[in-house]
């Protein structure tokens, strides 16, 4: 077969970008199809556009970037009356017209894609292409959060609930293979799309991120501690200020645990720039309640300096909304660092007993949990050893084995 990869993901993008990867990977391994790569993203190792075995389709370019940063910009700033729109389209069953202005702005990568003469196109990462190009599509379904958590704005303010609906209600229809993380995942595709073929639904979760460092020297550690004035000993959460992410439980449970004379420090990694950013909201209950300079936000990292806040912390702490399976715990696990993590499905068999689970909305919870580890350096070994069993079980010899025998049974 004549297999492509549409791939769109940058480091960003966080854990799609890695699934993304994790593809790329597995398609290398295997000899028996010809590979294109149909490329938006500037962000492809140098190890695969050089590999012969892939064929190279680059549209990435920046003025692409500017034209995509610039509509992410003008959505978020008239969402509120596109989304008026939106709705109206949807609610008339007019929402092809948002279709037919879908496959007018994509039409010159539509034709790239049919140029290319492809059996089988692959999608890690959400995009409309998947339901507007002729070719057969296997498509990952990371979320569904717009079904599952609609109260939160990020995935349904500003017409986001009806395009969200629109694109996996057609994804899932079209698509010869549906990508899922977890058993849970599988429930939500059926449950929300329930004329979807079960037999079309593959469980193919998430890997760790193959650049973390499980044996980062203690010196370099210390180096990045120092290098963003952090103080032992902290909690760690790698995550954009979107609300789900739940930052503010986190804030509290900080408040409590110094009210009992325990100095913790938070530390954060990610995205401030997003829609519906709750930054300013997190910081400034921080320092209404003069813990602030206990909370230390440092933007994104080397990808060194990941491993080594995660080495040096004394738990991740992770109190998202949305499941059913996060990276970063499996980074947590791959690097040997206690998991602290959302009572919520999915989360919660993610987890199995390699962690503490914690109502996320519930910060005397959070700080019950981080007092424990704090307190117990028996229970944090025990959670440290449980963790990394737990992510043995699944590696990037599984993965690409799952891609292998997916692809074979449409060949």
């Amino acid at each position: 077969m004549r297999i492509g990869i549409y791939f769109t993901a940058g480091h960003n993008n966080g854990g799609v970008y890695q699934y993304s990867l994790g593809f790329l990977e597995a398609l290398a391994k295997n000899n028996l199809n010809e590979y294109v790569i149909i490329s938006t993203s500037p962000d492809i190792p140098d190890k695969y556009l050089h590999d012969s075995r892939f064929e190279i389709i680059n549209l990435a370019s920046a003025s692409q970037a500017k034209f995509e940063k610039t509509r992410t910009f003008f959505a978020n700033v008239v969402g509120k009356y596109l989304g008026i729109v939106m709705s109206l389209l949807y609610r008339a069953g007019l929402f092809a017209l948002v279709n037919l202005a879908m496959r007018y702005t994509q039409r010159s990568v539509i034709k790239t894609i049919a140029d290319a003469h492809l059996d089988l196109l692959i999608l890690p990462a959400g995009t409309d292409i998947s339901y507007l190009v002729k070719v057969q599509t296997i498509v990952a379904v990371h979320d569904l959060q717009h079904r599952l958590n609609p109260q939160f704005k990020e995935v349904s303010y500003g017409g986001r609930w009806q395009y969200r609906e629109n694109y996996y209600s057609r994804t899932c229809a079209k698509s010869v293979r549906i990508l899922v993380d977890s058993e849970v995942g599988k429930v939500d595709v059926l449950s929300c799309y329930p004329t979807t073929d079960p037999t079309k639904v593959v469980i193919l979760p998430f890997l760790p991120p193959p650049y973390l460092e499980p044996n980062v020297p203690v010196s370099f550690i210390n180096l990045t501690l120092k290098k963003y004035h952090i103080t032992t000993p902290y909690i760690y959460y790698p995550a954009h200020f979107w609300s789900h992410k739940n930052h503010l439980t986190l804030i509290k449970a900080l408040e409590i645990l110094h009210r009992q004379q325990i100095e913790i420090t938070l530390v954060l990694t990610g995205s401030k720039d997003v829609d519906f950013s709750t930054y300013d909201e997190i910081m400034d209950y921080a320092k209404s309640k003069k813990i602030d300079k206990y909370v230390k936000f440092l933007g994104y990292v080397e990808s060194r300096e990941v491993s080594a806040l995660y080495k040096g912390a004394l738990a991740l702490t992770m109190p998202t909304a949305f499941g059913p399976t996060n990276i970063p715990v499996l980074e947590a696990w791959t690097i040997g660092t206690p998991v602290i993590y959302s009572d919520i499905r999915g989360c919660r068999q993610q987890l199995g007993d390699a962690g503490l689970l914690a109502d996320p909305n519930d910060p005397s919870a959070w700080a019950n949990c981080i007092r424990e580890i704090l307190d117990n350096p028996k229970l944090a070994t025990k959670l440290i050893s449980l963790g990394k069993k737990r992510v043995s079980r699944w590696t990037m010899k599984e993965f690409a084995d799952s891609v292998d025998h997916m692809l074979q049974t449409l060949s």
